[in-house]
Formats: structure tokens, sequence, C-alpha cells
């Protein structure tokens, strides 16, 4: 849906960056707690509902969930170079993400398995949208909120690391305390002021 929002608003809004920075913002937030259900669950949900054969797998999860988040961010920056009809690049850095994840498989997937693969993952996707977002900057500037943001990949992340080296021996009890630990992540940006005073309204309002 973000793709027709960002087009029939583009061209019809004059404050059209600023109602996408805004919204990128909510989208991230969105991005990543989805994110850390996967990374943090991904163990449990695998003992639950695959054989032992299958547990070997947990480790890739979050390191293939951070590739995917990185693909995530990738298309809410891509818009502006399809609305601004500056897409002959696309391709071009398309090639090079993939260029460069072949590459790095070639170099380390034999000896490092699996993991080299969902790291080399994670660095191709990453590129891209590194590569995409210097791109559509120029030709379509978008005011994001990198502070908020910042807090946000940073809440994310404290967020994420207890949870990590959480290992108890049953799947449900374990996941149950990765849910209170995702149920941290509102509450820490609480703590450090994430949410402006329009936004705490809302929520009250919403509340009531």
């Amino acid at each position: 849906a973000w793709s027709p929002f960002f087009m029939r608003t583009a061209a019809t809004e004059e404050d059209a960056p600023h109602t996408f920075a805004r919204l990128s913002t909510y989208l991230v937030a969105a991005m990543l707690l989805l994110a850390l259900g996967v990374a943090l669950l991904g163990r449990d949900v695998l003992m639950v509902i695959a054989s032992p054969s299958y547990y070997d797998a947990a480790p890739v999860v979050p390191i293939v969930t951070l590739g995917f988040l990185a693909h995530g961010f990738y298309f809410l920056v891509t818009n502006q170079l399809f609305f601004a009809k500056k897409t002959l690049r696309l391709p071009l850095y398309t090639a090079l993400s993939a260029g460069l994840n072949i590459g790095l498989n070639i170099l380390t997937l034999e000896r490092f398995g699996m993991l080299a693969a969902a790291w080399n993952t994670t660095i191709g996707y990453t590129l891209l949208l590194v590569l995409v977002y210097f791109d559509s900057r120029r030709v379509y500037p978008v005011p994001y909120e990198y502070r908020r943001i910042g807090l946000l990949l940073a809440m994310a992340g404290l967020v994420y690391l207890p949870g990590h080296f959480v290992r108890l021996p049953s799947p449900y009890l374990d996941a149950l305390v990765k849910l209170v630990l995702m149920a941290c992540f509102p509450a820490a940006l609480f703590l450090v002021r994430f949410f402006t005073p329009r936004e705490l309204a809302g929520l009250r309002v919403a509340w009531e």
C-alpha cells in the first residue's frame, strides 16, 4: 500500500516530503517490532513446529531477519526514484548488490556455511539500501526524522541483545520471556522521550 499512497500524495500535496518523513518513522517502528518478533522467537518456533534436524537453523534466523529488514527499508526509499522517473540506475544498484552477495558467497561459503550465506545476504541488501537511499535523496529529498529513527534502532538493539542470550529449556517459557522483552520496546521509547506531545495526546485519546 505504501507505493500507491506515495505516488498519490507526492502528486497532490505540497507538503508531501514531511508527510513521508513522519510516516516513514512509524513504518520503521512497525518493521522493527515485527523483526524483533521473528528474530527473538525464531528458535522457539522451530522447536515447536520442526524436527530436531532443523534446530541448527536457529542462529541463521536473526541474521536473515536483519537482511530483510534492510530490504524493507529499501522499499521506503525507492519510491522517490519511481516518482521522479529516475530509475535508470536501479538495475545497476541491484546488479552491484547481487554481485557482492555472490562474490562473498564464493569466498566464504565453503568455510563458514549457512552463516556466511545469511550474512552475505544481509550485506547485499544493506548495500542496495545505501545506494538507493543516496540516489533518492538527490532526486526527491525527504527530511527523514533521523534522530527518532536512530532511537528506534538503538532501543530495538537493546531489547534484542538480552533476548538473544535467553535459553530456557521450554520453548513456551522461553517465548513468554521474549514476549515480555518485546513489550519493553514501546516502554523504552517512552523513557527516551521518543514520542512527540502530539503523538502522546493522540495515544491518550485512543486509550480513552
